[in-house]
């Protein structure tokens, strides 16, 4: 079901959200998260940090118990940097803060690619074996998109210790995980 705003505000969302989750609908994706409409853009991080503590507030297990996947955009200036890290986001990076996991995806640089002789090239491997702690390298196929998560903050566990190497069929919409990597921060 796809419900499109003609202007975003927070407590639609959550109307609509408390209204599917009441017909059980357990699933939810919030495509593009932003700054509501009509909002005072002076103190605009803080509004959409509050927003985000109440969105959290209605999905969370002592509420809906309900999942919510939201998008956002990277800061401007992001599209050239090769390791994402929540400053990416810019002045509203804090909206993460409730957040369960926050994963940011980029596709691989042409750069990235294996070619004789190329040093930027990334090095991609499955962790296999017995003990499932010998590296397989995977080959990487010039002719298919590759995408590159990023997992920047992760209640569940450790974050940003590698990165994980996916192909995407963008034409299906299908994402077939390759392996991990280890991207090198930019500075």
């Amino acid at each position: 079901i796809i419900i499109p705003f003609l202007q975003y505000y927070t407590s639609t969302a959550i109307k609509e959200i408390k209204k599917y989750a009441a017909m059980g609908v357990r699933y939810f994706i919030l495509d593009t998260f932003k700054m509501d409409a009509k909002s005072n853009a002076v103190n605009s991080w803080l509004e959409m940090q509050q927003a985000m503590v109440n969105i959290k507030d209605v999905v969370k297990a002592e509420s809906l118990n309900v999942h919510i996947l939201i998008t956002f955009q990277l800061e401007k200036g992001s599209s050239v940097v090769r390791y994402y890290t929540q400053n990416s986001i810019g002045i509203s990076k804090n909206i993460v803060d409730v957040a369960s996991t926050c994963i940011m995806i980029r596709d691989l640089l042409e750069d990235e690619y294996p070619t004789e002789g190329n040093k930027k090239a990334i090095h991609v491997y499955r962790m296999e074996g017995k003990d499932g702690k010998t590296k397989i390298e995977q080959k990487l196929d010039t002719n298919k998109n590759y995408q590159i998560f990023f997992i920047v903050k992760n209640q569940e566990g450790a974050a940003n210790n590698f990165q994980i190497v996916a192909e995407h069929d963008k034409s299906r919409n299908i994402i077939h995980e390759i392996g991990i990597t280890n991207i090198k921060p930019d500075w």
